[in-house]
């Protein structure tokens, strides 16, 4: 399970939307920069 899909169960439990979303964003930005590490890593 990952960071966004226990974002999603989060919001639909608790109902937040705005900050959450926020919070997605970032997350996802974060994954991206990782697996952009990982592909250098493997070079």
């Amino acid at each position: 399970m990952s960071y966004i899909d226990k974002i999603k169960a989060l919001d639909k439990i608790e109902g937040y939307s705005t900050e959450l979303l926020t919070i997605m964003e970032l997350i996802k930005k974060i994954e991206e920069l990782e697996a952009r590490i990982k592909a250098l890593e493997v070079k």
